[in-house]
């Protein structure tokens, strides 16, 4: 169903992409963006219209605009709903992984199926009264399986700019409409910086919170920074991103990203040197140097308050606000029982404290089990190799560490905070898979062999 002309004409297509003759099929996207950023305005109804849209680009296009379109999109969730439905966009997810697998009348056999299969069989077994959540993890699942198989090194450029574009525009619009009824009926009301600071609120973009809007801010800036490494964006539009980027980050207040802002900044002083961009280089240390000034002096009340939230911790539960304890809880509940260690309390499993785990690897752990978290970690090994086996040439140790990085950071990132339920999570990690492909050296054009890139129909 995804198919946009001929094999012929799709292969010639992602020649010329590889070559840099062709953009991305943006036009409608942009238009179904427009409608989305619409609905809250006007009518929650009005999302059928960007619904209508993207089924047409399924059935326009092959699977490799469908998923950029995904990631683009991904940003806009909280507010691509459908009323009395839910998310529009894990509804498309779950009805492209049909259409895709329907449409070629095969399914890909990879190493990672054995470890799909048995992933999906547990979670059936442990989805008790959750049927939708299931289906959207399912969903989540088979699109990563789906979409890593056929993506290519075109792709991988596509799905990072695709994502990164998406955020910048998400961000723009929920500052623009930060507070407005409209916005706070999809993602509530920002909440206080700190019990210190009530006047001061956290940023969450077009999220319900502003924890996992930075997890989007350092996916995006992460990706940036892979792509300058790489050679494939332009200083100034790498600065002026990251520069966007660092502005919405701290004003989430959120120490993950102050700390992850850091080393980014810090990388980026180096690389320039590296380029022997001295001027640049020199100008971004003074003022990294003045901005940490005008901080330590109480000018910039967000720094103030990100460095008052190291400062005025005492203990290691006040440093994590409160995970620590939270894990403790979560994972003495998991080793109560052997029931409970290995096959988990089940998905519809209630919040111990009324609190959830604030961490992705416990939140399995006790929702399915040992069984499950191997099953996950194995999956996403067998994904990893699979998208290593498609390096065309041997990789020198650095290069393969600036491949890995957007999947190591988002891993790490996740040790503080849940998300096994939400198909948002399954979504970035596609994308962090996706950016283990570098984009190819230029004037080397993909490699299209026909059995790889199978994703026409």
């Amino acid at each position: 169903m995804m198919v946009g002309g001929s094999g012929t004409e799709q292969t010639a297509m992602r020649q010329m992409a590889a070559r840099g003759e062709v953009s991305f099929p943006g036009k409608t996207l942009a238009l179904s963006l427009f409608f989305i950023l619409c609905t809250p305005f006007v009518n929650g109804w009005l999302v059928l219209v960007p619904m209508a849209i993207q089924l047409y680009r399924m059935g326009r296009y092959d699977a490799h605009v469908f998923m950029v379109d995904v990631v683009f999109l991904l940003p806009f969730s909280a507010i691509f709903m459908i009323p009395n439905v839910g998310m529009a966009l894990g509804v498309l997810i779950v009805f492209g992984d049909l259409c895709y697998a329907v449409r070629k009348w095969s399914f890909p056999v990879r190493d990672s199926l054995v470890w799909l299969v048995i992933l999906s069989v547990d979670l059936l077994l442990r989805m008790q009264r959750e049927g939708t959540t299931f289906v959207f993890i399912l969903g989540g699942l088979l699109f990563m399986y789906l979409m890593l198989d056929c993506a290519d090194e075109v792709d991988a450029l596509w799905v990072r700019k695709g994502f990164v574009a998406g955020l910048m525009i998400a961000s723009v619009y929920g500052m623009i409409f930060r507070g407005k009824p409209q916005i706070v009926r999809y993602i509530s009301l920002d909440v206080p910086a700190s019990i210190e600071y009530q006047n001061l609120h956290r940023f969450s973009g077009l999220t319900a919170d502003s924890n996992y809007f930075s997890v989007f801010l350092i996916l995006a800036m992460v990706l940036l920074l892979q792509l300058y490494i790489l050679r494939k964006i332009r200083l100034s539009a790498y600065l002026g991103s990251m520069a966007l980027f660092s502005f919405f980050g701290i004003q989430t207040y959120s120490r993950t990203f102050f700390l992850m802002f850091v080393l980014v900044l810090g990388s980026t002083i180096v690389l320039l040197f590296r380029d022997r961009a001295y001027g640049a280089a020199c100008l971004l240390t003074m003022g990294a140097l003045f901005v940490v000034g005008l901080a330590a002096a109480g000018k910039i009340s967000a720094f103030h308050v990100i460095f008052n939230r190291f400062s005025s911790a005492q203990t290691l539960d006040s440093l994590t606000s409160g995970r620590s304890a939270l894990f403790s809880l979560y994972w003495n509940h998991c080793i109560k029982t052997p029931g409970n260690a290995f096959w988990g309390s089940g998905l519809s499993a209630g919040l111990l404290g009324g609190k959830g785990s604030h961490n992705l690897y416990i939140e399995v752990l006790y929702c399915v089990g040992l069984v499950g978290l191997v099953s996950y970690i194995a999956y996403v090994s067998a994904l990893v190799l699979g998208m290593r086996r498609k390096w065309k040439t041997r990789l020198s140790f650095s290069l393969r560490v600036v491949a890995m990085l957007p999947l190591i950071v988002l891993l790490g990132v996740y040790l503080s905070l849940q998300g096994m339920k939400a198909i948002t999570s399954y979504v970035q990690f596609f994308v962090a898979l996706a950016a283990i492909l570098l984009p190819a050296a230029p004037g080397e054009s993909a490699d299209l062999e026909e059995g790889r890139n199978s994703c026409t129909g």
